[in-house]
């Protein structure tokens, strides 16, 4: 697994920049900079439920999916970068991406 550390405190999943997702998935299919992925995992603070957070302790170590497929971390759809770091977050989730996002 992924050391993924989280820099998108609006993000519901966000708990003292780790993830509280067992998994994340990232997209940019074609992507040729990080600003080209996404979180695609991301859902805003407001719109998930209240209790979501309750009582989970977040590892940083994260199971990450990739769409990603020009990035040379992703092996089988699978990021194995020995960590990343998720950015971004503007509204609505607009400009998470994969930090660490780096072409073959």
């Amino acid at each position: 697994m992924t050391n993924l550390s989280c820099s998108v405190t609006s993000c519901a999943s966000n708990k003292a920049h780790l993830c509280a997702r067992h998994g994340i998935s990232v997209d940019g299919l074609q992507a040729h900079s990080p600003s080209e992925t996404t979180c695609s995992s991301y859902q805003t603070r407001l719109s998930a439920p209240q209790n979501a957070l309750e009582g989970v302790h977040p590892a940083p170590e994260t199971e990450v999916r990739c769409a990603a497929i020009t990035c040379r971390h992703n092996q089988g759809e699978h990021c194995r970068a020995d960590s990343i770091m998720v950015r971004g977050g503007g509204p609505e989730g607009s400009g998470t991406h994969c930090g660490t996002f780096a072409a073959k």
